[in-house]
């Protein structure tokens, strides 16, 4: 199989090598790039909350090039504001807790370290078998209803103490009418003195449900319990899956969505036929939305494509799908089994040309699977991890893309 990496010669008319190369593990964008994207957003580089002012493109050396579709935290308080030291202090603003198991609650601290805001919450005691709960929004606040796909997440870790006498901890997305539960979805997580982010997820499916919140649960049993959270960065979003942290401090606060491309203009040597090695690492989740790797397109008729994306016709289907439209009518389209896990790095491999078999898609060295292709599509852009302005996300990390203008073989 063809990687980024090899430049040896080789596929049809023997080129040596790609004459467009964009490598996205750098500190900036690659030349001739157009992006935008008019808010501020954040990336975790080196274990470190990273801000990128508005029109700045998350790159870095680390991960790669970060693009994701617009999103909105729910939470006014993600960043845990407003908290006061004391037995049991004050919670950050807009932050309640339910604590019928007896439990006494302190706030020991709060902070930021890496970039991470933070509170550090105490709950000990010899309680009653039962939940303790943190919620991190009024349960009046946020506007929800049956049918709509919500995501909780948090960063959490266990400072001091220990989880003796405690059953599990998670994070919780919860429907609420009236501010009683009316339904919830929970996700476990195991805590350790690094914090680390849980997201839960769930389509709210209970007609009376007419908002939601984060909560942060623990569920404890009737026996002695000293254990100091650190709570830091709550997101409740209206979609599948928790995308990269928003941070608020009064306000529900939107991230526009990244939208990078490189005109073909300014692809070398670029023709209808073609090679395209996509390098990088799979999206945090895997929702049921097309994720694009890579998307040449008739800007702005988008009639003529190849499209590169995770299939969207099952929520955990992880199949690659290459599909190819030539005057608005798909007439080339190929799948992959499963082999695209979540968070997971990728090397996919696509060339096209006509005639019989001249199609080929190779998912990290796997058998390429192979169509045949009639007419070929005419573009002038090619879009990195998006279809177009704001649409189909990747959501995940594109580290490198490779373009030859011929169709190898060896793909």
């Amino acid at each position: 199989m063809l990687r980024s990496r090899d430049r040896s010669r080789g596929g049809s008319g023997g080129n040596s090598g790609p004459t467009l190369s964009l490598n996205f593990l750098s500190s900036t964008a690659p030349a001739n790039t157009v992006f935008t994207r008019a808010t501020v957003a954040t990336d975790v580089i080196n274990g470190v909350l990273t801000d990128f002012a508005s029109g700045a493109p998350r790159v870095s050396a680390a991960n790669g090039y970060l693009s994701e579709i617009s999103r909105t935290n729910s939470i006014r308080n993600g960043e845990c504001g407003g908290s006061v030291t004391g037995t049991p202090g004050t919670l950050p603003t807009n932050w309640t807790d339910v604590n019928t198991v007896g439990l006494t609650r302190e706030i020991v601290g709060q902070g930021t370290v890496s970039g991470f805001s933070y509170v550090d919450i105490r709950i000990s005691g010899t309680p009653s078998a039962g939940t303790y709960s943190l919620l991190t929004e009024d349960t009046a606040q946020i506007v929800a209803s049956s049918g709509q796909r919500w995501s909780a997440s948090l960063y959490a870790a266990i400072i001091s103490g220990s989880l003796t006498g405690i059953t599990s901890t998670s994070v919780r997305v919860s429907g609420r009418n009236a501010g009683a539960e009316t339904e919830g979805t929970s996700q476990s997580i195991s805590l350790t003195v690094d914090p680390t982010r849980v997201s839960a997820i769930r389509t709210l499916n209970n007609a009376s449900t007419t908002r939601v919140i984060a909560q942060f649960d623990v569920v404890v049993t009737a026996v002695a319990i000293d254990a100091t959270f650190r709570i830091s960065s709550v997101q409740c979003e209206l979609g599948y899956g928790s995308t990269s942290y928003i941070r608020t401090t009064s306000t529900a606060v939107t991230r526009n969505a990244d939208v990078m491309y490189i005109t073909t203009a300014n692809i070398p040597s670029y023709n209808s036929v073609g090679t395209l090695i996509m390098v990088g690492k799979t999206a945090p989740f895997f929702g049921p939305d097309a994720q694009t790797y890579a998307y040449f397109t008739n800007n702005p008729v988008a009639s003529d494509e190849h499209r590169f994306f995770k299939d969207p016709s099952n929520f955990n289907y992880t199949h690659y799908q290459g599909l190819v439209n030539y005057g608005g009518t798909a007439f080339a389209e190929t799948n992959k089994p499963p082999d695209l896990g979540i968070g997971q790095p990728f090397n996919i491999g696509a060339s096209w040309a006509l005639g019989a078999s001249n199609v080929r898609v190779n998912v990290n060295g796997q058998t390429p699977t192979t169509l045949t292709l009639s007419s070929l599509p005419s573009c002038n852009r090619l879009y990195i991890g998006a279809t177009s302005a704001g649409a189909g996300q990747f959501c995940g990390y594109m580290q490198r893309i490779d373009y030859y203008p011929i169709n190898r073989t060896d793909v």
